[in-house]
């Protein structure tokens, strides 16, 4: 759990501390997105999310988000229905994301 905190903080600082969505790149909204939603499988509190998100608008909509999903984890482990609901989060926001980004219309 401490190292989920960590890898969490240590993300979140690197990548949206600009609050700029577009200065990113997809991977690093799609690790974001998988971060947040593993820390609520895992059972971490959401204050401390909102805490690590350093004020963050993004981070915390994300945070938000996923914490309005159900949990899936039995027992301190997320299962493969956790897991699958890990991935699928995670694709929910890089695929709008490479979408603007690299087909028809984006830049």
């Amino acid at each position: 759990m401490k190292y989920l905190i960590l890898s969490i903080t240590l993300l979140m600082s690197a990548s949206v501390a600009a609050e700029d969505v577009n200065n990113i790149t997809c991977k690093e909204i799609e690790n974001l997105a998988r971060h947040a939603m593993l820390a609520r499988q895992s059972g971490m509190p959401m204050h401390k999310l909102i805490e690590a998100s350093k004020d963050s608008e993004y981070m915390i909509s994300v945070v938000v988000d996923a914490y309005e999903e159900k949990r899936y984890s039995f027992g301190g482990t997320i299962g493969t229905v956790g897991q699958q609901t890990v991935d699928e989060f995670a694709h929910k926001y890089y695929l709008p994301c490479y979408k603007s980004r690299h087909l028809a219309g984006g830049e």
